[in-house]
């Protein structure tokens, strides 16, 4: 089991504002360069609004768009990748969950390596919009960041996960993933920095939890270098 406590710095989990008030009609009707200033501060209060709600309104369409029972069922998976406790992430899953990847299912327990590696990286993921895909599956998005993400300042991953879930718990997942392709070759070029500098060999992306943990002490010194 590994567990940690992270800050999100950024793969692959709000705040509300306040209106203006409107003036009222005689203020309006008073002068044309009132009428026009009036409008203008009718739209900038709309948009202020809808950017500081966006992730409240993302939950509420969430929570319309399907099944209240598969929301809560993927909001679980979530807020259990986001723990960093791998046996609670596992517990989402049925004992026979399958994932996706390179046209075939594997056995979901084939990739804990991988969720061990980013749990170490204290990986976390916002979730966003889902739909319905049938009775049982759901297509939700959601964007993601790590400590390396962060080291290496690239924007957030995003991905589209798809879930068929049955008696709350995940039977198969599949994931679409964009912009984890500059992760993964940065750390190409920073694993080898590792092992040519220090001869140590932290393995690819993903890997696995002790190559996580080794690169966790040569990050910083690697940001400073390419970053300046």
């Amino acid at each position: 089991m590994v567990s940690r406590a992270v800050c999100l710095v950024t793969l692959f989990g709000v705040a509300l504002a306040a209106c203006a008030d409107t003036p009222n009609a005689v203020d309006v009707v008073d002068t044309s360069e009132t009428t026009t200033t009036t409008v203008e501060a009718t739209i900038t209060t709309t948009t202020v609004e809808a950017t500081t709600t966006t992730v409240e309104a993302t939950t509420t369409t969430t929570a319309e768009a399907v099944d209240p029972e598969l929301v809560a069922a993927v909001k679980r998976v979530f807020d259990e990748w986001n723990s960093g406790d791998t046996a609670r992430w596992r517990a989402t899953f049925s004992g026979d969950a399958v994932q996706a990847g390179f046209g075939t299912d594997y056995p979901i327990d084939e990739f804990q390596d991988w969720y061990e590696f980013f749990a170490v990286l204290g990986e976390q993921v916002i979730l966003g919009n889902c739909e319905a895909v049938d009775d049982i599956a759901v297509k939700c998005a959601a964007t993601s960041a790590n400590l390396w993400s962060g080291k290496i300042s690239t924007s957030l991953t995003e991905a589209v996960h798809t879930f068929t879930i049955e008696d709350g718990l995940i039977v198969r997942y599949a994931a679409n993933h964009t912009g984890a392709g500059t992760a993964r070759s940065e750390w190409i070029k920073f694993a080898d920095w590792v092992e040519e500098t220090y001869g140590v060999d932290i393995g690819g992306f993903p890997g696995t939890a002790e190559g996580a943990t080794l690169a966790l002490d040569y990050m910083d010194e690697w940001a400073e270098e390419t970053n300046g």
